[in-house]
């Protein structure tokens, strides 16, 4: 069983609601699994969607288009094109900070999508984990990086009504 508090390359970086969180001390000793799947999760930061509801909403242009629902079909298009003016989009980010931060029993040399999707429904359910991730997962990202955080954490708040159109075509995922 993997104990991440046992690791002496990894420190605690986060401790709320019974969970905990690790991470490297030397950010650059990330595995090379782990770096991949981070340059993947950035490509999804830049185009404002995560990858999981990009591909929902591909199945749904699709089934749409199969049926002979074209207008259906655009409006998912459209709704994709549409998030691309976002600056940024909160649920992308929070999956990029989740390849760099461990769970107690994660193993830091390989990436595993469970324990994305458990710490996303972590970060749901607890908003000061969320906020202390969020940030994180900004200074992540070069293009952010000059940025203001307050505004950033702004516009995602004020972006978030416009964020959630997705849901009309597909359902929430956690």
């Amino acid at each position: 069983m993997i104990e991440n508090s046992k690791n002496p390359n990894l420190n605690l970086a986060y401790e709320d609601g019974g969970f905990k969180f690790y991470a490297h001390i030397n950010p650059l000793e990330i595995s090379p699994i782990r770096g991949v799947a981070a340059e993947r999760a950035s490509r999804f930061v830049n185009m404002m969607i995560t990858e999981n509801n990009l591909r929902t909403l591909i199945k749904e242009i699709k089934t749409a288009a199969g049926q002979s629902d074209i207008v259906k079909a655009f409006s998912i298009v459209q709704e994709i094109e549409y998030r691309l003016d976002f600056i940024c989009e909160e649920n992308s980010v929070l999956e990029l900070a989740c390849i760099y931060y461990m769970l107690e029993d994660e193993n830091p040399h390989t990436f595993n999508s469970a324990f994305t999707e458990k710490k996303m429904k972590i970060f749901n359910d607890n908003e000061n984990a969320r906020s202390f991730f969020l940030h994180i997962g900004l200074s992540l990202i070069d293009k952010f990086s000059k940025l203001p955080e307050i505004d950033l954490r702004t516009y995602l708040a004020q972006n978030q009504i416009h964020a959630e159109r997705i849901y009309r075509f597909i359902s929430r995922s956690t």
